[in-house]
């Protein structure tokens, strides 16, 4: 099995313009694509030539997601399904620390694999796994939740 490693680690500093230009490019796409349709953009550098491109429609969503994201003022990174995440990597995207998540690893709750000394682990994997405890996390919830109102803990 071939795996790409698309991860992007750099965090780029946006500016309040960046986050204005990002709100208004979105509002432009969005009106392109409400009627599914396929994008044709012209790209155009200052002070260079321009290109005209098409771009498939789930490609275009995903864009304007990401713009979205950006004209909120947030950070957003792209990976591939099949990428391969450092423990560093994977626990950041988990938002824990990487001793929390390298003993998910040896508890055997993550497949991984070890190039080396290090262990890598698929972004599919990671993204299943969060899934499946955030499940567990609201089935947890709402048993406590009933437990509390049949106690007459919660109105």
């Amino acid at each position: 099995m071939s795996t790409r490693n698309l991860v992007r680690n750099e965090a780029i500093a946006l500016s309040d313009e960046d986050a204005h230009i990002a709100r208004q490019s979105r509002q432009a796409l969005a009106s392109l694509i409400k009627n599914d349709q396929k994008v044709r953009l012209h790209v155009h550098a200052e002070g260079a030539s321009h290109e005209e491109i098409a771009l498939p429609l789930s490609v275009s969503k995903l864009l304007l997601e990401a713009l979205e994201e950006i004209g909120k003022g947030n950070e957003v990174i792209l990976v591939s399904t099949d990428a391969e995440l450092s423990t560093q990597q994977a626990a950041d995207m988990a938002r824990v620390s990487r001793p929390f998540f390298v003993k998910l690893l040896e508890e055997g709750k993550l497949p991984y694999r070890k190039v080396g000394a290090h262990r890598r682990i698929l972004h599919s994997d990671l993204m299943r796994f969060l899934e499946d405890y955030q499940k567990s996390a609201h089935i947890a919830l709402d048993e406590m939740t009933s437990e509390a109102q049949s106690l007459g803990l919660y109105e």
